[in-house]
């Protein structure tokens, strides 16, 4: 029962602070070009994440023109 407790209490302090420092894990890790890379590809290569993309920056909104 001990154990189990032990263990749940330092899972927790560990999911704590990987969320408290997220972006800063995330900088650290996207800061290799090579991983960078293949997490862009990977991501652009899902359909859905790719149409909206393209629907956000071609969207048919009005255009002021200077």
């Amino acid at each position: 029962m001990l154990r189990y407790l032990f263990k749940t209490l330092i899972l927790g302090v560990v999911v704590s602070s990987l969320i408290k420092n997220r972006y800063r894990i995330m900088n650290w890790v996207l800061g290799n070009r090579y991983i960078r890379q293949m997490v862009v590809s990977g991501t652009m290569s899902l359909p859905f994440v790719k149409q909206i993309l393209m629907n956000s920056l071609f969207s048919n909104r009005e255009r002021t023109s200077l």
